[in-house]
């Protein structure tokens, strides 16, 4: 097994069309077996990744009596992700809002897009 923490970030629309960095939302990844051996070896901490996998909320009580939880990422898929945005862009290209939208994506917060050439 193996485990990893990934940094979500989202990208907002301001009002005069430009895009700026949201909150960043990090979740623990959790692989196994195979797969697990393979993350070990190719990933780096602050390499880009792509994960497909299951959300998963734990809760739990400390022993102070507080209550915790965390979500997780159950992954199913795990893969080094290919080159990110420029320098100097500053939001999705054409055809990756298209795309969000064809997914119901909010036209106002977006997570960040990776686009492959």
């Amino acid at each position: 097994m193996t485990n990893f923490r990934l940094a979500v970030n989202q990208r907002i629309r301001q009002d005069d069309g430009t895009w700026r960095d949201g909150e960043t939302n990090f979740f623990r990844v959790n692989a196994w077996r195979e797969q697990a051996e393979n993350i070990a070896e190719s990933l780096a901490k602050g390499n880009r990744a792509v994960v497909l996998g299951r959300l998963r909320t734990r809760s739990w009580e400390t022993p102070e009596g507080e209550k915790r939880s965390v979500t997780e990422i159950d992954a199913d898929e795990v893969a080094p992700a290919c080159a990110g945005r420029l320098p100097g862009r500053s939001g999705p290209s054409a055809a990756a809002t298209a795309n969000a939208r064809r997914s119901g994506a909010s036209s106002t917060t977006r997570h960040r897009l990776i686009e492959c050439g």
